[in-house]
């Protein structure tokens, strides 16, 4: 894969990451404001009232978010003789190599 694939694709990566985030912040608030924890009931009430909202956040949207980011950071030394995080970015940059193995033909 060359750099402008490799770097094309991180940033497709990183503007999807972003827009998962902007259309994931409104659940942060939708529920309204917190209780205080000491009071024990209304903080109870809102943690189920704002159940649903949570579990969309916990569980869709932060890892699309969080995966977005970290192809759009590796994306950044590809082809590079001296990446800015050694290990981890040369051991993803092999596994977007080899997936790709096939399509540059």
């Amino acid at each position: 894969m060359n750099n402008s694939r490799g770097r094309r694709w991180s940033g497709v990566f990183g503007v999807a990451g972003f827009v998962v985030f902007l259309i994931a912040l409104p659940l942060y608030y939708l529920a309204g404001p917190e209780p205080r924890i000491e009071d024990t009931a209304a903080a109870s009430a809102f943690v189920t009232r704002a159940s649903t909202l949570i579990l969309a956040r916990a569980t869709l949207a932060d890892p699309l978010i969080m995966i977005g980011f970290l192809i759009f950071l590796a994306g950044f030394p590809c082809g590079e003789k001296r990446p800015a995080v050694p290990q981890m970015t040369v051991t993803m940059c092999v596994a977007i190599d080899a997936a790709n193995a096939g399509r540059d033909a």
